[in-house]
């Protein structure tokens, strides 16, 4: 009786949620474990791209030269037996994006900034929301059109955080 009303709980919260076409496959492993495997998601609509559920940057982005706009959305990975959908690098291609001017990419796993991140003129904000192990503060430094950084949960050290309000006095810094 409990995997029944687990798997109708489930099913509701899912049904609510997301759409069926979103969905691959629910498989209840225990009354504490479920998985839900859902596939990617990517939206490009005018110059904007909005894209969860990946574990590599999607290619499909640089055919697209004119977004000013990207969101990778990642996911907090440590939760026990769900697959990790969150990227952990940027490819270096990224300045192919001439018009970017906001790089959105929150909840992923990257570490360090492709060095030709530092070719895009047009690039006014960089979200590193949640990207635990990032610490390339001497790259974002050198985006001089940067007018907003946030790195909250990066873990950034009181030294890493003030060489950024040194080199980048006019940016808007959120840690």
């Amino acid at each position: 009786m409990k995997d029944y009303f687990l798997l109708f709980i489930l099913t509701f919260f899912v049904s609510c949620t997301e759409s069926e076409s979103e969905i691959n496959e629910i498989e209840v492993i225990t009354d504490e474990a479920i998985i839900v495997d859902s596939p990617a998601s990517i939206s490009i609509e005018n110059d904007s791209a909005f894209i969860t559920g990946v574990m590599d940057f999607p290619q499909e982005v640089f055919n697209h030269p004119n977004l000013k706009y990207i969101s990778v959305w990642g996911q907090d990975c440590d939760i026990a037996g769900m697959p990790c959908y969150a990227i952990d690098s940027i490819p270096n291609r990224i300045d192919e994006l001439t018009e970017l001017e906001e790089l959105h990419l929150g909840l992923n796993y990257i570490d360090e900034l492709p060095p030709n991140i530092l070719k895009l003129e047009k690039l006014r904000v960089l979200d590193m929301l949640e990207n635990p192990g990032f610490n390339d503060v001497e790259t974002v430094a050198k985006i001089q059109s940067l007018e907003e950084f946030t790195c909250f949960g990066c873990r950034l050290t009181e030294e890493e955080k003030d060489y950024l309000r040194e080199n980048l006095p006019n940016c808007e810094l959120n840690f």
